[in-house]
């Protein structure tokens, strides 16, 4: 009920943004709607211990949601980002009710932990989402590429805590801090992603093309990670202890 009337809330604030009357009052319900709505997801995930890698409507309900929130919370892009934001994430919330649970392996069920990993890596996807909205909506300017480094700076604060709960799960599941299995080589290869691209729009974000292309390129590798990442080894054929029954 929480996350219906989350997405509920999401969806007014994004219209109220699109029609341009009491747009500040559709902000605050976007915020707050995103704000429960993660809350809500959070919570009955890790109840639940779905794993939210192996649950693609769920990271994408997740990562938009993020990317909703942030929209407003860090540097404004156009309203219209927020209103699409808004109405993508109400109907990734609505797709998350009506979608199958997909439960993690029994070693990990459960655990805090990896909860922790997953949807601490879903912010990061949701931080630079947000940012890809601002490369593209705000007019070019010398600014720009100094703009883009909070979200990047976000993003990378966020992996890493996604790494650090992912290596305390699997040494409290298989008694080991990195057991080097395909799907944390994957995550691996996203944080080093998102490094990267902050320290180039640390160091070059007076060149606008540099750090813009740097949070573009972080971006879709790190939402193909959230999104792709036990497809991509399931169809490789790879084994994964994470995909253990």
């Amino acid at each position: 009920m929480v996350i219906g009337v989350a997405a509920l809330a999401m969806a007014a604030g994004a219209l109220l943004i699109a029609l341009g009357r009491r747009a500040s009052l559709g902000r605050w319900l976007l915020t707050l709607g995103a704000l429960g709505g993660l809350l809500g997801m959070l919570v009955a995930t890790v109840r639940s211990g779905e794993d939210v890698y192996l649950s693609t409507i769920t990271a994408a309900a997740g990562t938009l949601t993020f990317a909703a929130f942030w929209s407003v919370a860090l540097v404004p892009p156009a309203p219209r980002a927020q209103v699409g934001y808004g109405l993508l994430a109400a109907g990734g919330m609505g797709g998350y009710l009506l979608s199958p649970r997909y439960l993690a392996a029994p070693a990990v069920l459960r655990d805090v932990s990896y909860g922790l990993s997953a949807w601490a890596y879903v912010a990061g996807a949701g931080v630079l989402v947000a940012g890809l909205a601002h490369t593209f909506f705000q007019h070019a300017s010398t600014e720009q590429g100094i703009l883009v480094n909070p979200y990047l700076t976000l993003a990378m604060l966020c992996l890493t805590v996604s790494l650090a709960a992912q290596g305390a799960a699997t040494q409290w599941a298989w008694g080991s801090l990195w057991v080097g299995d395909p799907a944390e080589y994957l995550r691996l290869v996203g944080w080093i992603v998102v490094a990267l691209g902050w320290v180039i729009a640390t160091e070059f974000g007076r060149h606008e093309r540099a750090a813009v292309w740097s949070l573009r390129m972080a971006a879709g590798i790190v939402i193909v990670v959230i999104l792709g990442s036990m497809a991509l080894i399931q169809a490789l054929g790879l084994s994964s202890l994470y995909l253990a029954a």
